[in-house]
């Protein structure tokens, strides 16, 4: 009976490998207990989703979902969240998402799209949106600085990680893909240019599910 009541009372993670989990445990650390999040790639608002769990807790953010049918799916379900039918790129202006056969692999890269096709993942359809720059989407739709920043948009996560400024916009935890995609995952490969451009901004890695990665910010952690 005491161990059907733990399993009733134990959290229930959203995310692909538990990234969820991981990010409220750091985030517990840093004395923040409900995030301000903003998920870029957010996909879907409870399926493989790492600010889900701190919805249902309270939280809210800013989701971002470039694909309109699944942005419009998000807006339905999170209610307190900002849903922006936006992409996410180096410049501001307009951009093409190629909508793949398989949801999670859309994206505004061609050269991901080649990698696809030549795995065996077919494009379904090809949609014009708008782009935003991480400082315009900083600035014109976040209402402050956000704690936990889920970043999984399918080949150009190191470009806008690049494109960051950590002076004006400091997260206290991002989580990110680093892994490739793969049809075998005994071939696919951490991308270790991504770890190395967080580490050089000052950031080091909490936990890692080969999946995703969940950095802290090494000033925030010593601090507390």
């Amino acid at each position: 009976m005491a161990a059907d009541r733990l399993l009733r009372r134990s959290a229930r993670s959203y995310s692909q490998a538990g990234e969820d989990l991981i990010a409220r445990f750091a985030l517990r650390e840093l004395g923040i207990m409900r995030p301000y999040y903003l998920d870029i790639g957010a996909h879907h608002p409870t399926w493989l989703s790492n600010t889900y769990f701190f919805y249902r807790r309270g939280s809210h953010g800013v989701c971002v979902e470039a694909d309109p049918k699944l942005n419009r799916k998000i807006q339905r379900r999170r209610r307190r969240d900002l849903c922006l039918n936006v992409a996410i790129g180096t410049e501001d202006g307009t951009a093409t998402l190629h909508v793949m056969r398989t949801s999670t692999l859309s994206t505004i890269s061609a050269a991901s799209v080649s990698e696809y096709t030549e795995l065996g993942r077919r494009e379904r359809r090809e949609v014009q949106v708008p782009m935003l720059t991480p400082a315009t989407l900083l600035r014109e739709h976040c209402t402050r600085k956000p704690n936990l920043v889920s970043l999984d948009i399918e080949g150009i996560d190191l470009e806008v990680l690049n494109a960051w400024d950590f002076d004006v916009a400091r997260p206290e935890l991002f989580i990110v893909e680093t892994l490739t995609f793969t049809k075998q995952r005994q071939l696919a490969r951490k991308r270790e240019e991504i770890a190395a451009l967080m580490a050089d901004r000052g950031y080091f890695v909490y936990g890692d599910t080969r999946v995703n990665t969940v950095f802290v910010d090494e000033r925030a952690w010593a601090a507390t």
